[in-house]
This record gives structure tokens, sequence and C-alpha cells, in this order.
């Protein structure tokens, strides 16, 4: 049995890379989707998206293909490719194949992340990702990266950060003392207090993530400590499917500039790294479980069912609840 019922991939953006490891002029492959892909920036600084393989005879385009001006070539017979997909040139023939193009994904570029937008029947973008405040106002500096290959689904991750019944078993989280959702079409705001520990024992805080349909987020931290300014940081979130078994997950760690900056960066550190320890904990059951269609669910166990309403958008016929 799969252990995944959903009827198709998510549709959404998602991130396939950080906006500086796709420099100017750059080719990168990438699998993603089910697809092998190629992801190049061209000389006008503008990002792409694109199916690898050159309709021609076949060569991937992510393995020695070469940005022309507005343009990717082949690195085989040096057939040329518009953004668009669309063959623009053969140098040795003055016709162009009719047939002759790729598949281009609608791409974007956000909060310092290149995007795709990705729908199983090709229907352009529902919705925009926004840029969030932090990059709006340009304060904040990328402090570190992390990112993991999980073996499961979109929705088993997402549906794991209001499943609250499962954070002190697994992960050891003190007392919650409050834990809110809303949702607004593809957007889903969750808000939780609590209290977490640390070497100085337990100390109050404020989580709060957005998720901008299935593959984009952000999780913002106030951690309170006694007689210090609560420390305050930002972590940027990406889930991308790589095929219907497995997905990426991506964390940008972004701290506010500070005098005390050295402390800031060296916290902000370690929260990341507590955060992929508690990721970790999660993989060995991610990668184990199956999707429960019918779950037998009690008081205490969140907002599951709501959730996965929210998340029937996302398919293109929807899972049952």
């Amino acid at each position: 049995m799969d252990r995944f019922p959903f009827p198709s991939l998510p549709m959404g953006w998602f991130p396939l890379a950080s906006s500086d490891e796709l420099p100017v002029g750059s080719v990168r492959p990438a699998h993603f989707f089910g697809t092998e892909l190629v992801l190049w920036r061209d000389f006008a600084g503008v990002p792409h998206v694109m199916s690898a393989f050159c309709p021609h005879l076949g060569a991937h385009l992510g393995f020695g293909g070469t940005v022309q001006g507005e343009q990717i070539q082949c690195p085989f017979h040096g057939w040329r490719f518009a953004g668009s997909g669309r063959c623009v040139q053969i140098p040795y023939s003055a016709h162009l194949h009719r047939s002759a193009s790729l598949d281009s994904f609608p791409c974007q570029e956000r909060n310092g992340q290149v995007l795709a937008w990705y729908h199983p029947e090709g229907v352009d973008p529902q919705w925009v990702t926004p840029i969030i405040p932090e990059y709006d106002v340009g304060d904040h500096l990328v402090v570190d990266h992390a990112e993991r290959i999980v073996q499961t689904s979109w929705q088993e991750v997402s549906e794991n950060g209001i499943d609250i019944a499962h954070f002190p078993i697994v992960h050891g989280t003190c007392e919650i003392q409050s834990f809110t959702v809303t949702s607004k079409g593809p957007t889903r705001h969750v808000v939780r207090r609590q209290k977490v520990s640390t070497p100085a024992g337990p100390v109050d805080s404020l989580i709060e993530s957005e998720e901008f349909g299935p593959g984009v987020g952000v999780v913002r931290f106030s951690v309170e400590f006694e007689h210090i300014e609560a420390m305050q940081f930002c972590i940027l979130t990406g889930i991308t499917p790589i095929d219907s078994n497995s997905l990426m997950m991506r964390f940008t760690l972004l701290v506010r500039p500070s005098e005390e900056i050295r402390r800031v960066r060296i916290l902000g550190r370690l929260l990341l790294r507590d955060l992929m320890r508690q990721v970790e904990q999660d993989v060995i059951i991610w990668e184990h479980k199956r999707y429960a269609e019918r779950p037998c669910l009690v008081k205490g166990d969140g907002p599951i069912v709501e959730h996965r309403l929210w998340a029937k958008q996302f398919y293109v016929s929807a899972p049952s609840t």
C-alpha cells in the first residue's frame, strides 16, 4: 500500500535555490516535482526554471549548458532557448523546428529565494508569495542555512506543525500556554506561546509561523530571558517535493543587526541547530509512518481536521479527510 493517498503533488510556489546560489550567468541542474530541471540566470539578472532535456537529441542543459545573453545554449549542438522555453536559434540551420521547446515554469524571486510555480496540470499561478517585512525593510542579515532531504510528503510535514500532542512526547517541549491557528486562502498563521528549556532553565517564548501555500513559510521566534531584552529571530522555511515520496526541507536563519550582533548570531545558530535536532526527531517517524486517512482523534490532538480541510485546496483533486 502506498504510504500517501494524495492524488497529485501539491500546487504552489516552491524554493529551488537561494538567490546567491544562482549568480548571473550561472546554470545548475536540479530534480524536483519528479522532473529533471535546469535552473539558470540570464545576463539581465532574471532567473529561469525549465525542463532539462534538449528536444533535439536529449542533452541535459544543466550539465555543460551556458548562458548567452538572455538565452541558454545546449552543450551538445548549440541550440539556444529563450526563457519561455522556445527554441530561438540553431547555429547550423536557418529554419527552426516547430516542436522544439522546453517546458518553462513560472519563476519569481522572493526573500532571497528562487521560487518556481508547480501545478500538475500546468495551470498558471493562483497567488503571489509576499515579500516578508524582514526583507522588505532590508535590515536583517542571512546568518546560516540548513537543508534536509526527507522521505515523506508535504502534508505530513505541514500537519506536524499543528499536532500539539506530539511536542512533549517527541521533542520534550515544556508547557504550551496557548495555541491558535487561522487561515485564509493559501495562507495559514499559527501562534504558539510556550516555555522552552535552556541552560538557564525554562523561559517564555512566542513562536509565530506563516505558510504561503505548501512550499514557502516563515517562523519568528521571540525568547524572553530574565533581565535581558527579548531576543527575536526569523527563519525562512521551504518544502519542495522531489517526487511523490520525498522532499527537500530548507531553512534560512535571519537576524536583526544590533550592538550585540556577535551574541545574536551565536544564539541564532544555536536556535537553528536545535530546530534541526527536532527535525531529526520527526524524521524517524515521518519516514516510517503512513498517512492515516481516518485517524482516531481525541480532544487534545490539535486542529488536524481543520488543517486537512485547508490542505485540500492544493491538490488537483482533493484527498479525503
